[in-house]
């Protein structure tokens, strides 16, 4: 009879230990699926914050232009020349333009 008891004992011991065993199995598993899930979340929040970044550099770019067009126009402005002279200095500097297009295009 005791021996009886031994194997059961081990028996259920044993089975303790396989039910212990697959509890943390299923909670690894189950974290692994909630890394899996936020990976996956962090990167398409990668993603989006890299197009912003991409976005907010072409904005930059094209704001960078405005503002150097802007100071042209303030410095021809600036000049004490009227608007009748700084028209006709407009024109030369198409006639230069349309010259050096000409000269290339031979």
């Amino acid at each position: 009879m005791l021996y009886n008891q031994k194997i059961m004992a081990s028996e259920v011991s044993l089975s303790g230990r396989i039910d212990s065993i697959q509890s943390m199995v299923e909670k690894v598993i189950e974290m692994h699926e909630t890394q899996k899930l936020k990976n996956d979340q962090l990167k398409k929040e990668n993603t989006e914050l890299f197009d912003q970044l991409e976005e907010s550099k072409r904005l930059n770019q094209s704001l960078e232009e405005k503002n150097k067009t802007i100071k042209l126009a303030q410095s021809l402005s600036e000049t004490s020349e009227g608007s009748h002279e700084m028209k006709l200095k407009i024109n030369e500097y198409v006639r230069e333009i349309d010259k050096c297009i000409s000269f290339l295009n031979k």
